[in-house]
């Protein structure tokens, strides 16, 4: 099938998900390309038309959750967000690399600001998570029904995008799994990192201190 989308997609899909995230929700929502499949599926058979109806609903899904992009979140920076957000990442893992637990108090404020600093990038994923889940669930489950539709009507080919608006669904709900992931990371990494500044470790930090 010769598409002129196609050529990009194995770029497009190495893509970090902030990077995914930043392309396709800080731009203007338009209707994709549906492919020429579908716009074949208009003129034949009625046994196919059901497959035009499922792209249909992925489309409305995939402009739905642009819009509450444009909404919400209309003037905000992706990339610069996602770029602070690996970077604290980076610095809290770099510091609980070296300090399992702190023993004095330049090494718990270092602890507490860190863990600060990933309270703030939480506190947005958590947002972000709120804000587009169902948008993100529908669309997973619309794209799950056209691929699934693929085996029955056309190549049997259920994996592979049919048209851009696949290859943007396809990517934006992996995306959006990446995201979920890098959540637990940061969360694992502030649950470990406030020991650094526990009752413990100030007390340690105190006996050090008196000696």
């Amino acid at each position: 099938m010769a598409r002129g989308w196609v050529a990009e997609s194995v770029e497009r899909f190495k893509m970090t998900w902030a990077e995914c995230l930043a392309d396709q929700l800080s731009t203007p929502g338009r209707m994709p390309e549906l492919g020429d499949n579908y716009r074949e599926v208009i003129t034949e058979t009625e046994h196919e038309r059901p497959s035009y109806q499922f792209h249909s609903k992925l489309a409305l899904a995939y402009l739905g959750l642009k819009a509450v992009a444009r909404e919400n979140y209309f003037d905000f920076d992706w990339k610069a967000w996602a770029d602070a957000a690996y970077l604290v990442q980076q610095q809290a893992e770099c510091f609980y690399a070296k300090t399992l637990l702190a023993d004095d108090f330049q090494t718990i404020s270092k602890a507490y600001s860190l863990d600060v600093d990933l309270a703030k990038m939480l506190a947005i994923s958590n947002q972000l998570l709120v804000d587009f889940g169902e948008q993100v669930s529908c669309l997973s489950e619309e794209l799950t029904r056209v691929q699934q539709q693929h085996h029955n009507c056309f190549d049997g080919s259920g994996d592979e995008p049919h048209s851009e608006l696949e290859l943007n669904a396809q990517q934006l709900v992996s995306a959006w799994k990446q995201l979920s992931l890098h959540l637990q990371i940061l969360e694992g990494l502030s649950s470990d990192i406030q020991l650094a500044y526990s009752p413990h470790a100030v007390d340690a930090a105190k006996q050090n201190q008196c000696r």
